[in-house]
């Protein structure tokens, strides 16, 4: 049975500000109670097999610790960030647009060739293009002009393929709304939403304002995740409230297991959220979080205090995390931390205090992370930056005639430290098993990916693989098709995690050879557990000394073209958000795995994701200059 709310309102097309709407929302804290409409998941850790696609990496988040802006500012409690923009897709609003897509398909009111369309600030959007993309939908978002021109491209990226003139055709596009216009205006994202709806058939608006499986993804995920990390001891979270979803679902399920934590809610100046009294909101820079209207989905009951934070002390905030701590958010992650170093004072020495950080960088290259457009601002001040220059005493001056491809060679031939072969000690996967003593990777105790990090550098590794499910089909690929996210780190790290995913049985690895180190790494390690294997290299333009060429069977060539094409094909038909590389390794791969049978398994390391190439491949106009596209 479907909850009331999603059958009656998104299928009659309530509008999420309007009287009705508020009066209507309602979800079970408790899967199993009686009169229940919501049958809620368990709690799911990543445990570093297989993926069957990337909607099935959303979620399983891990929270690091803060150990410099705290103590900076005097604070004595544990500070955790949740960095919510490891997401599948970038953003904590992955949860919640699997979610209410799930919940919908579930119960018969969202079927196979419908459209979805959505009113967002973008971040919803983006999570909806990630799983219309994966499951075949199409999507229409509507968002207003402020929003970042990144999460534009993102979007084109994910709806219109190739030629935005075909995806109009097929209905998936991206409506622009004006930014000053009321939320009940006729003009703007929401009520442009909705007429969209009215005049299509077969489309429907999830609404993310209203819809029980917002709160229901964090309470379920978001919150258990934090308790689990921690081990149920949350004296204080601090939540950035936009819809409200976030600190309506995570706030519940802390509170239930923590009655006396504290359920910090933040709100941009401009906006009324924390003043429902109010009657219009203003313009603010911070996106993602803030309304000019109350969310049906937004429970004032669990929330303790409301924080209003500024755009400038938020930008300002947001760098320091990068530049201090290494977390790549965004800006309503500062606005969140700027909040949470006010009201963590009252904590003491000993107890923790979270703050969810929603979302990365990679939507904000031409905003506040720029300097010139925080100074235009008033933000900050100017930074003068003097450019490096060596100086002719420098004692390295010797290296800047450094030739990688000339420097003697470390020997790397088994890697064996039982042989002292490697002049540097090993640091092994900690979900690898005891070689040394006969152990295989389905011996040992089950791994979970740690969810509790003491720096950021320890989110670095346990990334998964996933299945690829419609590239290798169309191109005819049997075998089992996998694809993950200098030597050493590769050979007792990277490969350990694709052997225990595996089980120890690989049967190609097709990886980009760029320093050599990762191919060598990864080739030695997976060759001396599965001696058959095929290693298939993708070439450079010198020899890097790190490179031991006979750890590779063969060696493709991809060109510009069609590794673009592919990357922007493992984006719209997978849902992968990642470079160009990842398509020059997909497309070689796709050449050569054909020879593999049906069991056989082939893995395709991807190497980096989108986020520096926003105004490249992914961009339609840089392709078409390129003659990369027509």
């Amino acid at each position: 049975m479907v909850a009331g709310v999603v059958d009656k309102s998104v299928v009659n097309g309530v509008l999420p500000y309007s009287k009705e709407a508020s009066e209507d929302v309602s979800w079970h804290e408790k899967g199993n109670i009686t009169g229940s409409s919501h049958e809620f998941r368990k709690l799911q850790i990543p445990n570093g097999k297989p993926l069957n696609s990337i909607l099935d990496a959303i979620g399983g988040i891990p929270m690091v610790k803060l150990n410099k802006i705290p103590q900076s500012m005097g604070i004595e409690c544990n500070v955790y960030a949740k960095l919510e923009y490891l997401n599948a897709a970038g953003s904590v609003k992955d949860r919640i647009a699997e979610r209410m897509v799930d919940i919908a398909e579930k119960s018969g009111i969202l079927k196979p060739g419908m459209t979805l369309i959505e009113p967002t600030s973008g971040n919803t959007g983006i999570g909806l293009a990630l799983v219309a993309a994966v499951k075949g939908y199409k999507c229409i978002i509507v968002m207003p002009e402020k929003m970042s021109k990144e999460k534009v491209r993102l979007f084109e990226a994910f709806d219109r393929g190739f030629e935005e003139s075909t995806m109009r055709i097929l209905g998936a596009d991206i409506v622009r709304t004006p930014t000053d216009a009321d939320y009940a205006s006729p003009d703007s994202h929401i009520n442009t939403a909705f007429r969209l709806h009215k005049q299509m058939k077969d489309s429907i608006v999830l609404d993310q304002y209203l819809n029980p499986g917002n709160p229901i993804a964090h309470y379920e995920g978001t919150g258990a995740e934090i308790l689990y990390a921690l081990d149920g001891k949350v004296d204080m979270v601090v939540i950035g409230a936009g819809t409200g979803g976030t600190v309506t679902g995570a706030g519940r399920r802390i509170k239930e297991e923590c009655p006396n934590a504290k359920v910090i809610a933040v709100d941009p100046v401009g906006s009324i959220l924390a003043d429902p009294n109010s009657k219009h909101g203003e313009f603010y820079e911070v996106e993602g979080i803030g309304y000019d209207f109350i969310p049906a989905t937004l429970e004032f009951s669990h929330i303790d205090k409301w924080i209003k934070t500024g755009d400038g002390e938020s930008f300002r905030m947001a760098r320091r995390l990068i530049r201090e701590e290494g977390l790549l958010c965004g800006g309503s992650s500062g606005a969140a931390m700027v909040a949470a170093m006010q009201v963590c004072k009252e904590l003491k020495k000993g107890q923790n205090c979270v703050v969810i950080l929603p979302d990365g960088i990679r939507n904000y290259m031409s905003k506040f992370i720029d300097d010139a457009w925080m100074v235009e601002r008033m933000f900050m001040e100017p930074i003068v930056r003097q450019p490096v220059v060596p100086k002719e005493d420098h004692p390295f001056k010797n290296g800047l005639n450094y030739r990688p491809d000339e420097v003697v060679k470390h020997i790397w031939s088994t890697l064996n430290p039982e042989k002292n072969e490697c002049p540097y000690n090993f640091r092994p996967w900690t979900g690898a098993p005891n070689r040394a003593i006969g152990e295989t990777s389905s011996m040992v105790k089950k791994f979970e990916r740690p969810m509790l990090l003491n720096t950021v550098l320890e989110a670095i590794g346990n990334t998964p693989l996933v299945r690829l499910n419609k590239i290798p089909h169309s191109a005819g690929v049997k075998c089992k098709y996998i694809n993950m996210g200098n030597p050493l780190a590769h050979y007792d790290n990277t490969a350990e995690e694709i052997l225990y995913a595996l089980d120890d049985k690989v049967d190609m690895v097709v990886i980009g050879a760029g320093t050599g180190g990762t191919v060598t790494g990864i080739a030695k390690k997976v060759k001396e557990i599965c001696p058959k294997c095929k290693v298939e290299g993708i070439g450079y333009d010198f020899v890097p000394t790190v490179l031991d060429r006979d750890t590779v069977d063969i060696w493709m060539k991809t060109n510009d073209k069609e590794s673009f094409e592919m990357a922007r094909r493992l984006i719209r038909e997978e849902g992968l958000l990642c470079g160009g590389s990842s398509g020059a390794n997909v497309s070689a791969a796709m050449k050569v795995a054909k020879d593999l049978g049906e069991n056989d398994s082939c893995v395709v390391i991807l190497p980096d994701g989108i986020r520096n190439y926003m105004s490249k491949f992914v961009d339609d106009e840089w392709m078409k200059k390129r003659g990369f596209l027509a």
